[in-house]
Order: structure tokens, then C-alpha cells, then sequence
């Protein structure tokens, strides 16, 4: 079913602390401590608001070249699906945080006048900015500090029963969803998603991060059931935890990212890339290519 709070089933406790170890070996004393979601929460509004200060600096600086840009993996990927078809003109992100996409869009456009990039300019203010966001602390922040623009925010993922033209996911989906059916169902309200799933070779099972219930879904059955084509993009393996186990637990799986297609835009997201030599050539290192995800499994 559908987790709709912060553990799901619980596998843990996370813990947010500030603490300090004498330089005498003595026992460390503890500050300040946050528990469960609040630890969580706490952690990501800072992350995420330092990512935005730094959106805010690099809109001060005087010019922008491509390698002043951040998180091209989310931020120039969106920009350049949309810029493919005028006809986006909302997006859904599974695990808004703070919104801080919009100010990675600006910092894009920034770089293509600063350098006439042959990239278009979008009016990146008329789309509707749908978000699925857990933190009530986060969804406030959001709004907050993007006052202009127009977005529309969910309690869970069981809240979004609409569509949204672009979904995005950020390895959010094997949080919030424990079968390959409630994948499916959110999927297939988009026309098209860039979508940074964890997937599994065999059958669907479950893990733990921060605690929480992960799922990994089985690949081949996932296939069986989209409304549109779906495409491997690049990347086999994400980050894992700075210490201790495997998430994945030894099991056979894909952390990768991936592109679902309703309206024939991927080829056309292709070729957008080569229009910039820049954007060609991020797209030639992280090795980004429109492969069928069925050709995972062969």
C-alpha cells in the first residue's frame, strides 16, 4: 500500500544530532538531539536551503558558464524535456522538498543569456509547480520563498488522484510505494517523467534507509504494465550510506535513471542536447543514452 507518513513500517530510529567529543577520549556530550521525521526534516530543510542560497549567488554573479551549474541531473534534464514540447505546462515532483527545481531553473536561464546558448528561453513562471511533500515545515518553506509562482502541493502520494504533464522522482517512489501496480498508477499520470528509481532484476522487495521502508521494484513486471515507452538514461548504482551495509542487500538491482514517454518526445530530448556543445558534452561524460529498459534484463 501506499506510505503515506515518514517510517512506513518501521525499521529504525533517525536520529539528528550536534554533539562534541572532548579531545581527552572522554564520552561525547550530546547539544542538541532530533528524532524520527523531525530529524529528518530538520536535515533536509537545511540541505536544501543552503542549495537554494547557492542558486541566489550564482543569479548575482555577472556571468555563468556551464561549469558554474548545479545538479545538471535534475535541474538541466527538466529544462530541457520541457523546452521539447510547449504543451508541459505542469510538473509534479515526488518529494518537493523545498521546490528549490524553480531555482535551479532560473540559474539555467541565466546561463543561456549569459552565453547565447542556442537553448530556448521558457516562462518558467506559467507552469504549475505540483508537489508530494510529507514535511508540512517544508511545503510552507516552499511557498515562502518562491511567492510568484504558482504551486500546488499534496500531503502524500495517496493525495495525488490528478495528473501533472512532467512527473519527476528522485528515488522517491521506492519510499512512498510498495507495489509495482502504485508505481504503475503514478507513472501513467504523466505524459512524460524523468524518474530516479531503484528497480530489481528479480522479484520486488523491500529494504531499509534512514529507517524507512525502501522498495525495490521488479523490473519485468513493472514493464509489463506503462501506458508509454520507457527508456534508460544512464547510471547502474546510487550513492550508498557513508558506512555499514548494502542497501540493496546483495540483491540484483538497477539505481538508475530513467525517462517514460507518452507523446514521442524522447527523441527529441536527444537531440536538444546536441543543440549546446556544453550540455553534448555533460550528456557524452555522465554517458547518457536512450536505451530501452527492457535491454536491462537481456
Amino acid at each position: 500500500m501506499t506510505i503515506n507518513d515518514y517510517y512506513g513500517n518501521k525499521k529504525g530510529t533517525t536520529f539528528l544530532q550536534i554533539f562534541t567529543e572532548p579531545d581527552d577520549g572522554s564520552e561525547k556530550v550530546i547539544h542538541r538531539s532530533l528524532e524520527n521525521a523531525e530529524a529528518y526534516d530538520t536535515w533536509h530543510l537545511s540541505y536544501y536551503f543552503k542549495e537554494v542560497l547557492e542558486y541566489k549567488m550564482l543569479m548575482d554573479r555577472s556571468h555563468l558558464d556551464f561549469s558554474d551549474l548545479i545538479r545538471n541531473e535534475k535541474n538541466l534534464l527538466l529544462y530541457l524535456l520541457l523546452s521539447c514540447d510547449s504543451e508541459l505546462n505542469s510538473i509534479m515532483e515526488l518529494g518537493s522538498s523545498l521546490y528549490e527545481m524553480i531555482d535551479g531553473f532560473e540559474v539555467i536561464q541565466k546561463y543561456i543569456r549569459d552565453n547565447n546558448a542556442p537553448l530556448p528561453i521558457l516562462d518558467i513562471s506559467s507552469f504549475l509547480y505540483k508537489g508530494i511533500e510529507l514535511s508540512q515545515m517544508l511545503q510552507l518553506t516552499s511557498k515562502v520563498i518562491h511567492p510568484t509562482y504558482k504551486i500546488k502541493l499534496y500531503d502524500n502520494a495517496e493525495a495525488f488522484q490528478d495528473r501533472a504533464d512532467l512527473l519527476y522522482d528522485r528515488s522517491v517512489t521506492n519510499y512512498a510505494y510498495e507495489t509495482v501496480d502504485e508505481l504503475v498508477d503514478f507513472v501513467n499520470r504523466g505524459k512524460v517523467g524523468l524518474l530516479n528509481t531503484y528497480f530489481s532484476y528479480g522479484d520486488t522487495f523491500q529494504t531499509s534507509r534512514l529507517g524507512k521502508t525502501l522498495t525495490y521494484f521488479s523490473l519485468s513486471e513493472f514493464l509489463e504494465k506503462p501506458n508509454g515507452n520507457f527508456f534508460h538514461l544512464f547510471v547502474f548504482k546510487a550513492p550508498g550510506p557513508y558506512s555499514c551495509h548494502d542497501i540493496s542487500k546483495g540483491n540484483a538491482a538497477v539505481e538508475g535513471f530513467f525517462l517514460y514517454d507518452t507523446i514521442e518526445l524522447a527523441g527529441k530530448f536527444i537531440d536538444a542536447a546536441q543543440q549546446d556543445q556544453n550540455v553534448a558534452q555533460y550528456f557524452k561524460i555522465k554517458g547518457i543514452e536512450l536505451k530501452p529498459a527492457v535491454t536491462l534484463l537481456r
